[in-house]
């Protein structure tokens, strides 16, 4: 699936089990707010193209967040319990919680 900027509403949790594309420009803003839970499948990704910025990505998690297996994610993760990165799972952001952020041999750079 692909996206154009734009604010993209869950009214309960949200899922991705595969690829999730963010197309547009450098300026461009995404904001996801998620009711309850994100969690991600083994190996999913964000992929940002047309000059798309991790920066502007903002992941708003009513709950907690759980990134998958080798999972390669983008953007500003902002959970209201916890934000947990699986074994082998990447972050082109920031994981900020209330509880506290989980790893387990993860690499996190700053966008």
């Amino acid at each position: 699936m692909t996206l154009a900027p734009g604010v993209y509403c869950f009214t309960s949790s949200a899922q991705l089990t595969g690829n999730l594309t963010l197309a547009g420009p450098a300026n461009g803003l995404w904001v996801f707010q998620v009711a309850s839970a994100l969690t991600t499948g083994t190996s999913a990704q964000v992929i940002l193209s047309g000059g798309a910025q991790a920066a502007n990505v903002f992941w708003q998690i009513g709950s907690s967040a759980t990134i998958g297996q080798t999972t390669a994610f983008q953007g500003n993760i902002i959970a209201a319990v916890s934000v947990t990165l699986v074994q082998g799972a990447s972050l082109h952001g920031r994981a900020l919680s209330k509880a506290g952020v989980t790893m387990d041999t993860n690499i996190i750079t700053l966008p």
